[in-house]
């Protein structure tokens, strides 16, 4: 409750005094006796609050004083603007008569000069946690006036000034970036590729009855399995004017279940009659240096199968796997778990099938065989013949779509990855832009857009890193002074 000085003095002789009318002095220090001191602004409001613990000594006056505190607001100019409610201790000698005086007030006046807290100083004194709000203006402090009073007398021991602080004003949000092309790296030129080496693997599971190797086309799901074949080899091995076959390997894999002898001449088996069916349809093909590989049982596909499957007991599976060298104890032990009918049932299965690699060299293309390979097979395209496509195509397709298809088909090209990323960026698309610069994140040639993409991100120290690792240019620097303080 606020008391002004001129009520107090109104209402009690005991504690007349006027703080108007106090000196400046300073007769000792009492601010070791504040603590835990805190404000608060409340600007909507434009009040503050104040809060502070007031522990006193018991011998800080005599028996027979008194010592109020009181809190008073003061302007920037010294203008006393309002007083707190003040806090009460007394002697132990004086209190007797402070509350034979209180009780002779009327109501109104006894609430009127009520302090906040009042304590009488004997061997222990409970220490005052104090809180005031107040209406406050730029540059008010509040002093704490120390004032003693005997049955004569009055006089101020000391002040304490408290600054109201004001709040740090919160950081004004730096305006978002917007990457601008000449903050990409420009677009690199594709070089002529003077021989454009690929390969095409299909992987196939064709279905073959117990303990043979007789392709059966009309059994189970062989005759879709026997048509990716073709699908996949039909335009290497029907356009020998554009494709060269350097290498073929058919490799046959067997499920582990079996004698691991059997199981290898078994794949191999199966893997020839693959061989056998292939230059049936295509009996003028030279499939350049063949390599027929019979894989036997396939334990490294086992494993996988394992982890991206959700087996019981598969952690135990495949640390059999791993760790029993002998063959025979190995499938023994998986055998006897209580998991294996379901990898037999639902694994092996996958496991029984024939890689078909060829490895091929594509001839220099003219426009025309360029364009009509562009889309369904661009991976037969170097960059260089690709990117002289751009001007054509780009009337019926975004750049985007066009350099997209160059990027995927030659998912390790630096320079197709670097001018995709470049595009992506100046559409502000980071998260995309990355995926595909992760193709090639060891190359400092990607280093500078890769940054780029962590500044969208407004992950400034990642993006330093980068900057700091890239050849240095012109653009590294200036991108390094973009996010300066950030």
């Amino acid at each position: 409750m606020n008391m002004t000085i001129n009520t107090w003095k109104r209402v009690s002789l005991l504690l007349l005094f006027s703080i108007i009318s106090l000196g400046n002095i300073q007769a000792g220090d009492y601010k070791k006796y504040i603590s835990k001191y805190s404000a608060t602004l409340n600007k909507e409001a434009q009040t503050a609050t104040i809060n502070m613990q007031i522990e006193l000594p018991s011998d800080i006056i005599s028996k027979d004083q008194s010592l109020i505190i009181v809190p008073v607001v003061t302007s920037s100019s010294g203008k006393i603007r309002e007083e707190l409610s003040p806090i009460l201790f007394i002697g132990r000698q004086w209190a007797p008569y402070y509350h034979r005086a209180r009780n002779l007030q009327s109501h109104s006046d006894y609430l009127a000069t009520t302090p906040y807290a009042t304590r009488t100083l004997g061997k222990e004194v409970q220490p005052v946690d104090y809180q005031a709000t107040f209406a406050y203006q730029e540059g008010d402090k509040v002093t704490l006036h120390f004032v003693v009073q005997d049955c004569c007398d009055k006089h101020e021991l000391g002040t304490v000034d408290l600054l109201v602080v004001e709040p740090k004003p919160e950081p004004q949000p730096l305006a978002p970036i917007v990457v601008t092309s000449d903050q990409l790296t420009p677009f690199i030129a594709a070089k002529p590729e003077l021989e454009k080496h690929r390969d095409e693997e299909v992987v196939v599971r064709v279905q073959f009855k117990w303990d043979d190797d007789a392709i059966l086309t009309d059994y189970m799901n062989n005759r879709a399995e026997l048509d990716r074949i073709k699908k996949l080899l039909d335009p290497i091995l029907t356009q020998s004017n554009i494709y060269t076959i350097d290498q073929s390997n058919i490799t046959g894999y067997a499920s582990p279940e079996g004698g691991a002898v059997y199981n290898q001449s078994l794949s191999e088996r199966r893997a020839k009659s693959l061989l056998s069916y292939i230059t049936s349809i295509y009996p003028s093909v030279k499939l350049g240096k063949l390599n027929i590989i019979g894989h036997g049982d396939d334990w490294d596909g086992l494993v996988e199968a394992i982890e991206n499957a959700n087996i019981a007991n598969g952690k135990e599976l495949i640390e059999i796997i791993k760790n029993k060298s002998d063959v025979k104890e190995r499938k023994q032990l998986l055998a006897r778990n209580g998991s294996y009918e379901e990898i037999l049932q639902n694994l092996y299965p996958a496991l029984r099938r024939t890689v078909i690699n060829v490895k091929y060299v594509a001839k220099g293309l003219s426009q025309e065989e360029a364009k009509r390979l562009f889309f369904s097979r661009p991976k037969d395209l170097s960059v260089y013949e690709a990117y002289n496509l751009l001007d054509e195509l780009k009337a019926q397709h975004s750049l985007l779509e066009l350099h997209k298809i160059i990027a995927d088909s030659h998912p390790t090209s630096v320079v197709a990855q670097v001018n995709y990323s470049t595009l992506l960026l100046q559409q502000q698309k980071a998260d995309e832009a990355l995926q595909v610069l992760r193709r090639i994140e060891h190359d400092s040639s990607a280093f500078n857009n890769i940054a780029v993409c962590y500044i969208i991100k407004e992950q400034f120290t990642t993006a330093r890193e980068y900057l700091s690792k890239a050849p240095k240019s012109e653009l590294t620097t200036k991108n390094l002074k973009m996010i300066e303080g950030r």
